[in-house]
């Protein structure tokens, strides 16, 4: 069955690469699984996803946890705004999420900013810490007219690997900006995926669903008409992992043609990558069923991908689960799987175990622990 054709090309030729699956939460209405492919024309790799476009507008708009306090590294891409933009460019952020940037750029002096998100939490939250000019909206959307061709750079950070339908999501954001306007993305790179050390769904999970390289990425924003002024290599580090992200530059030409070259490292990246956790997965499946042998009372701290994809590939949801902990807001207080979410300071049975089931950021979250006096037994699975 052809789900999907390719969104770099349109090609509907692939090759199966992986089987991604998850236990979703009842109230997240998209697909619990799909095939990784390989593009046969191109060789972009990519999701091949079931979901529709409003699928996916439903999910970032009902299920956004992206305006909580989750801090980002965006030194790479500040940098690059920096170089190549003047402080009176007029920049739009596109899907800001907590507006992390546009408030980065604020403090650098850049006084023209404006965003777009999908979610009404983000703009509430944006206009709070004082960025006026914030708007709902969808990429999928052409812009208002007070819109068209305003801007001196758009940027797009972490969102372009979500996107069901990227091609059309460039055309509508070039009409955002002006002739010779810049457009700066910062994109997960998965030709070097098999240097990351974090679980499957980090890389994949029912968000990211593109899965860029430097051609691809060059193919994609060629064939919308833009020219690369740009590309950064940028490795981003914890404790826990290192995820490669790809800077990019480019500015709107649409005379510029160039040739596009198929991307031959992604697909084998990915195998690699693949192959290496599934062995992790086995030593967390050993873990976790010695929890159920031993009735262990157990928190999980974390709700996200890593949680849906342990539901559905281990016994997990078998355990004496008194709740989750998460430390973002947003999800505090609401239910997950049946069990409430609460946050840390709310852990109250010293002898239950505390099952970190976060994808990054477990040193961080142990050292909270140990800030916080809490001597309950902890078990990071993402350190396995």
């Amino acid at each position: 069955m052809n789900n999907r054709d390719c969104p770099v090309c349109n090609c509907s030729s692939k090759k199966e690469l992986a089987h991604i699956k998850f236990s979703l939460p009842e109230h997240i209405k998209l697909p619990s699984s799909y095939n990784v492919v390989e593009c046969d024309n191109c060789g972009m790799c990519y999701s091949d996803t079931t979901a529709t476009i409003e699928d996916y507008d439903s999910y970032y708009i009902n299920c956004n946890y992206y305006s909580g306090n989750t801090v980002t590294d965006n030194s790479a891409i500040i940098d690059a705004i920096v170089k190549h933009c003047p402080s009176e460019y007029r920049i739009l952020d596109m899907g800001f999420g907590n507006g992390q940037l546009l408030n980065s750029l604020k403090l650098l002096g850049f006084s023209d900013l404006s965003g777009i998100d999908p979610s009404i939490d983000s703009v509430n939250h944006l206009k709070s810490e004082g960025i006026h000019q914030a708007y709902q909206g969808s990429i999928f959307s052409l812009p208002e007219k007070k819109f068209f061709g305003q801007f001196d750079c758009c940027c797009l950070t972490s969102v372009l690997e979500h996107l069901l339908d990227p091609q059309e999501a460039i055309h509508n954001l070039s009409q955002y900006i002006k002739s010779n306007g810049l457009l700066v993305l910062d994109i997960p790179d998965y030709s070097q995926v098999d240097s990351v050390d974090a679980a499957i769904p980090n890389q994949f999970n029912q968000e990211h669903i593109n899965y860029f390289s430097k051609e691809s990425i060059e193919w994609l924003m060629n064939s919308a008409g833009f020219v690369s002024l740009e590309y950064i290599d940028f490795p981003r580090y914890n404790k826990d992992s290192v995820e490669h992200s790809l800077i990019g530059v480019f500015r709107k030409d649409d005379t510029y043609k160039a040739k596009n070259i198929k991307d031959k490292k992604t697909a084998l990246s990915i195998e690699r990558y693949i192959n290496t956790q599934k062995t992790k997965e086995m030593k967390r499946k050993i873990i976790i069923d010695q929890l159920i042998h031993d009735d262990k009372k157990v928190y999980i701290w974390g709700t996200g991908s890593f949680v849906s994809y342990l539901m559905e590939t281990t016994n997990i949801n078998k355990c004496n689960i008194l709740s989750f902990i998460d430390n973002n807001h947003l999800k505090q207080g609401k239910v997950f799987y049946g069990f409430p979410s609460i946050s840390p300071s709310e852990i109250v049975d010293s002898n239950a175990v505390i099952v970190i089931a976060t994808m990054m950021f477990t040193d961080s979250i142990m050292k909270q622990i140990c800030e916080m006096n809490i001597k309950n037994e902890v078990v990071p699975l993402a350190l396995l």
